[in-house]
C-alpha cells in the first residue's frame, strides 16, 4: 500500500483509466460473445418456427381436402363440385411440394421418420379420397349412390369410432 501513497495523482489517475478500459473490454467481450449466442439460437429459433409454420400448411391443406370431401357428398350442383375437385387437385400439389421443401432442411432422423409416415398416410387417404371423389361425382342425383358413397367414407376413408367413448367421471385415477 505504501507504493500506491508514493505514486503521484497522474500516475494513480492513469492506472486508474486502464483498470476501468480493462473492465469495459471485458464486459464489451462478454456481452459479444453472450449476443453471437443469442444469434446463433435466434437463428435456431427461427428455423423451428419455420418447421412449424410449414407442418401447420401440410395439415391445413389436408385437412381442406378432408372438408372438401364432405362437401362433395352433399352437392348436388355439378359447378361446385367441380370448384370442390379443383381445390382438392391445387391442395394435393400444395402437400407434395411442401413435403419436399420441409425435407430440404436438415432434419434429425425422428423427424424424418415421421414426415415419411404423414406423405405415406397422407397418399394412404388421398387414394381412398379419390375414390369416394368419384363416388360423389357418380352418386348426384342417385339417393342409393349417395348411401354407398357415405358408407364408404364412413368405414373406409374415415372410420368413425365403433366403441363410444367412456363417461369423464371414469377417467378419475
Amino acid at each position: 500500500m505504501n507504493i500506491w501513497m508514493n505514486l503521484r495523482v497522474k500516475t494513480k489517475l492513469q492506472v486508474m483509466v486502464f483498470l476501468a478500459v480493462c473492465v469495459m473490454s471485458l464486459v464489451v467481450w462478454l456481452g459479444l460473445s453472450k449476443m453471437g449466442a443469442m444469434a446463433d439460437d435466434e437463428k435456431e429459433l427461427s428455423t423451428a418456427v419455420k418447421h412449424v409454420d410449414m407442418l401447420n400448411d401440410l395439415k391445413n391443406n389436408l385437412q381442406g381436402i378432408r372438408l372438401n370431401l364432405v362437401y362433395m357428398l352433399i352437392l348436388h350442383d355439378p359447378a361446385k363440385f367441380a370448384a370442390k375437385a379443383e381445390d382438392i387437385v391445387k391442395r394435393k400439389q400444395a402437400i407434395k411440394e411442401g413435403i419436399a421443401d420441409f425435407l430440404k432442411f436438415d432434419l434429425e432422423p425422428q423427424e424424418k421418420e415421421l414426415i415419411e409416415k404423414f406423405r405415406l398416410g397422407c397418399e394412404e387417404y388421398l387414394v381412398q379420397g379419390t375414390k369416394l371423389e368419384q363416388m360423389a361425382k357418380d352418386s348426384v342425383g342417385n339417393p342409393e349412390g349417395r348411401a354407398a358413397a357415405l358408407l364408404f367414407a364412413t368405414d373406409t376413408v374415415a372410420p368413425l369410432s365403433v366403441k363410444p367413448s367412456r363417461p369423464l367421471t371414469t377417467w378419475s385415477t
